[in-house]
């Protein structure tokens, strides 16, 4: 269930925080799954490789999962990718309280790590669940605030409604005031496909990261509390905060 975020742990992020800068979807959590070897013919191995994915799935009440449409990779390694998913244990949704069957989009990355000639050891990083977005436009940069040397970000939470469309809940954390309205004014624009509970649409919660400035930005996750709505199924052991966060650089 959605809990509040409370005001005497709220922390404003300062600049030092802001330039460790790192890519949002290495922080989150990597799924416990068993190496698996993938000969690829004639490819390097010279180096990791991550390749990022997409796929609707359907948590079922009792964790397990179907796995459909994969897209940004192909066979065979869609192949093995929908093997792993498939036996990935799930925390199923509820609705109060009550397991049921959700549909939504799964995102994260296959990570290729060399392991002999022209073989590859396979594994899931930044696996989350989330509705998929259908258009997401960025906020503008304010005017009057300057670009150089600044990173800026909001968290913003947001309810995508069974209609796809958003509302904006609350702002859970910001770097400025100055960045706040852009970024609620460009929230309404915003349309999901909404997540489907024992087939029907659903309006959940989720949070959005919204980045101002020229690289990525860091999240200090100890300064906030779980922000999860119960209806969002999730893989056993992910991170609360990070999982399924989408982040959107303004303009």
């Amino acid at each position: 269930m959605l809990q509040e975020h409370r005001t005497n742990q709220r922390t404003t992020w300062t600049r030092k925080q802001m330039t460790t800068m790192r890519n949002i979807w290495t922080a989150l959590l990597l799924l416990a799954t068993t190496p698996a070897l993938l000969a690829i013919a004639g490819a390097p191995v010279e180096e990791v490789k991550r390749i990022p994915f997409s796929a609707q799935v359907t948590v079922r009440p009792d964790g397990t999962a179907d796995v459909g449409d994969i897209e940004g990779i192909k066979d065979p390694l869609a192949t093995l990718v929908r093997t792993k998913i498939a036996a990935t244990k799930f925390i199923p949704g509820k609705k109060d309280g009550k397991p049921g069957t959700a549909s939504t989009e799964m995102r994260g990355l296959v990570v290729l790590v060399p392991s002999g000639a022209e073989e590859y050891e396979i594994s899931l990083q930044g696996i989350s669940l989330a509705p998929r977005s259908i258009d997401l436009p960025p906020p503008r940069y304010p005017r009057g605030t300057s670009r150089y040397g600044n990173e800026n970000a909001v968290l913003l939470l947001i309810r995508i409604k069974a209609d796809g469309k958003v509302t904006p809940v609350k702002v859970l954390e910001s770097t400025s005031v100055a960045f706040v309205k852009p970024t609620l004014d460009q929230a309404r624009k915003w349309r999901f496909e909404p997540q489907l509970f024992d087939g029907v649409p659903v309006e959940i919660e989720v949070p959005i990261l919204v980045a101002f400035g020229s690289g990525s930005v860091s999240v200090p996750t100890a300064a906030f509390e779980c922000v999860w709505d119960e209806l969002r199924p999730r893989a056993e052991g992910q991170a609360c905060l990070l999982d399924g966060l989408t982040v959107i650089k303004s303009i």
